[in-house]
């Protein structure tokens, strides 16, 4: 703790930090719709592709 203070101690960020986050949890089992699963991976930026070696 002290070595952390030390270091950070009244140093500021000169640009404001913003997290824009919602956690996805997904796992096998998992009771959720289909549509849901997709509007989620829209909103994140995934597209559909046919290959699946794709990114």
């Amino acid at each position: 703790d002290r070595v952390v203070r030390a270091r950070f101690d009244g140093q500021r960020f000169r640009v404001p930090s913003r997290v824009y986050s919602a956690p996805a949890i997904v796992y096998p089992g998992l009771d959720a719709k289909l549509s849901d699963l997709r509007g989620v991976l829209v909103r994140l930026g995934y597209r559909a592709s046919r290959d699946a070696k794709s990114v």
